[in-house]
């Protein structure tokens, strides 16, 4: 055991007592600030970050910062788009595409000589170019061909901007059947398909915010040329194989080309031959027809649907045609292998659309239902332009009255004025039995099945009342017929808050619409039809001003003009695969759609107005287009 003596044991005392007085000294110094070591102060930034950029311009940012204690300070990128450099104290940035028109975050900091540190964050959306790819994909007997859309119906943006005012920004041809529109900024925008100066007579807009937009769709038939003058053409049939009945129905020639329309002949009842010649005036260049068909059409009856039905057919391959002569047409039809359907529809569910479409009461006035082969089309549906002419190669399509074929065209691509109306309307839940039809077409080519009804509204001009069309319809694959409606109309629809179904007048050009979603299947969107109506001796005119479509359940549309009346359709959409922002005409089954009308809508003179952006004469072609014209007089449907 160590033993101390007093004396060690006293100095080891005066030591530990020395010890803890340099401890507290020590700890009184750091508390008091004493000594040589003291917080730094953080840097303060003296510069604003530069928040304008463009796609493919050059972006400069240089940083300011100051040390309060005077020291040095450096800078750093703590987060930055790809590209983005720092040089010093500048940050140097070329945007691409992909960086354009999106929000791109930015992250600096500034350190001290002394260990101070200081952030500053913000983001930049530089303005960026719109590509527009308009190639329709043409679908022939020798395959897709890919047609670049016009070269003078070039799209423009029409840009709402913070302030209130709108920007009209043109676009150019970037090469063939590609358009670029410059200097967008991000967020939504209206493209305007088509230049309201080109050959567009309406302005059809498309609610976006996408960088890339695909306005090409899938069509088939060889292109058909114009001829600079009106010929005569002499068809010259000889017909052989026909079923001899004694309701042999007609013998229809469809060309591959859909501007041609169908020409149908009648045959003698027990007859297997046909014989009939038949002249054409027209501008179409008929040496463009390299692939007819010929089929007979025969009537048949399920409940209160008349029907034609494909029987014996013929296709007629590397024709050669001449404008202006005459050109036999012979050959023998060969039966059709049969294909049957069993025809049900819910009429109950569709009878149930017919509420709240307009502002006076739907009358159910008539139905559709036909079958057809879309000629080469693959995997994807030739989604039907509005009021397009007719040339479909039906399997099974709507008798008339007096037995002959409708040739104005089919119900999905007539939502509104042109009645469906062909059979009588189908209200209630039917089982009309099993249909039988020939379709000895390839068995890879699209099919669908339509069914479409039309109602009347009542429609009040001066001391006028006049029935309009409204439609409403389906196109879905036969092999799965279910003929349930697929999309509603949308519900309590509004302008600027109030009723569009009660006659109003509203002070702003710039209107907005909106509506409650409808039920049913989610719409891949909605399009309003805008028409001036002009009141005429015993009558009134719609020109058609504009069409617009959104995803969205509201729009705020371009602007109107004062002292105008409006009416708006307004049409809910379904499709398997379209989609407005990207890509609105490319279509797939199933599809449908359901329609409302407006009451007339006043935009009162001197209305406000925004502040309008951008060339001039563009803003007077957009706001005066050449719109199409429908005229109604008294006693006309």
């Amino acid at each position: 055991m160590l033993a101390l003596t007093w004396l060690e044991v006293q100095e080891f005392e005066s030591m530990c007592v020395r010890g803890l007085l340099i401890a507290l000294s020590l700890s009184c110094l750091a508390a008091c600030g004493g000594g040589s070591h003291s917080t730094p102060q953080n840097p303060v930034f003296t510069s604003a970050p530069v928040t304008a950029a463009s796609q493919g311009a050059s972006y400069a940012y240089a940083m300011g910062a100051s040390d309060p204690s005077g020291g040095t300070v450096t800078f750093s990128l703590v987060t930055a788009p790809a590209g983005a450099t720092l040089s010093g104290s500048t940050i140097n940035w070329e945007p691409t595409a992909t960086e354009s028109r999106v929000s791109n975050s930015f992250t600096a900091k500034a350190a001290t000589t002394s260990g101070g540190s200081a952030i500053q964050s913000w983001t930049v959306t530089p303005t960026g170019t719109v590509t527009v790819n308009r190639v329709d994909t043409n679908w022939t007997s020798s395959g897709p061909v890919q047609i670049p859309g016009p070269a003078d119906q070039i799209p423009s943006a029409l840009v709402p901007l913070p302030d209130g005012s709108l920007q009209l920004v043109s676009g150019t041809l970037a090469s063939s059947g590609v358009y670029n529109i410059g200097q967008v900024p991000g967020g939504y925008y209206w493209l305007i398909r088509g230049s309201p100066g080109g050959l567009s007579l309406l302005p059809t807009g498309f609610w976006t915010n996408s960088s890339t937009i695909d306005l090409g769709r899938d069509t088939f038939g060889d292109p058909t040329q114009i001829l600079n003058q009106v010929e005569n053409t002499t068809l010259d049939f000889n017909l052989s194989g026909l079923d001899a009945s004694a309701t042999p129905g007609v013998v229809g020639f469809i060309t591959d080309n859909p501007p041609f329309v169908p020409i149908y002949l009648t045959p003698i009842p027990g007859v297997t031959t046909l014989s009939s010649s038949v002249d054409v005036n027209s501008r179409f260049d008929w040496s463009t027809v390299h692939t007819a068909f010929l089929a007979q059409y025969e009537p048949v009856s399920l409940g209160s649907l008349n029907s034609l039905v494909l029987g014996p057919q013929l296709t007629l391959s590397n024709l050669a045609l001449t404008s202006g002569t005459t050109n036999p047409i012979s050959g023998t039809l060969a039966a059709s292998p049969q294909n049957s359907l069993d025809l049900s529809i819910p009429g109950s569910q569709w009878a149930s659309l017919f509420q709240n479409v307009a502002p006076g009461t739907a009358t159910p006035a008539g139905s559709w239902f036909s079958i057809e082969a879309e000629r080469y089309v693959i995997g994807v549906n030739a989604k039907p332009q509005t009021f397009a002419p007719s040339s479909n190669l039906f399997l099974v399509q709507p008798a008339l009255a007096d037995g002959l074929p409708v040739t104005f065209g089919s119900c999905p691509g007539l939502p509104f004025f042109i009645p469906v109306a062909v059979q009588p309307p189908v209200l209630t839940d039917q089982a009309f039995g099993t249909l039988q039809y020939g379709d000895p077409f390839p068995a890879n080519w699209t099919r669908n099945l339509a069914f479409c009804q039309s109602v009347r509204v009542p429609f009040q001009v001066g001391s006028h009342s006049f029935p309009i069309s409204l439609n409403y319809g389906l196109t879905v694959d036969p092999a799965h017929p279910t003929l349930a409606p697929l999309a509603g109309p949308v519900v309590n629809p509004m302008i600027d808050g109030s009723s569009l179904f009660t006659t109003t007048s509203v002070n702003n050009t710039v209107v907005t619409l909106n509506w409650s979603t409808p039920s049913g299947r989610s719409p891949y969107g909605y399009t309003a039809y805008v028409f001036k109506v002009i009141p005429t001796g015993n009558g009134f005119e719609l020109v058609g001003v504009g069409n617009y479509s959104t995803a969205q359940s509201s729009m705020t549309l371009p602007p109107l003009m004062g002292g105008n009346t409006y009416i708006f359709v307004i049409i809910t959409e379904v499709d398997g695969i379209a989609n407005i922002q990207t890509s609105p005409y490319r279509s797939q089954l199933p599809t449908g759609y359901a329609t409302v009308m407006s009451a007339q809508v006043t935009i009162n003179a001197g209305a406000a107005r925004p502040q309008l952006r951008g060339d001039p004469k563009e803003w007077q072609r957009f706001l005066h287009p050449k719109g199409e014209r429908y005229r109604i007089t008294a006693g006309q449907e």
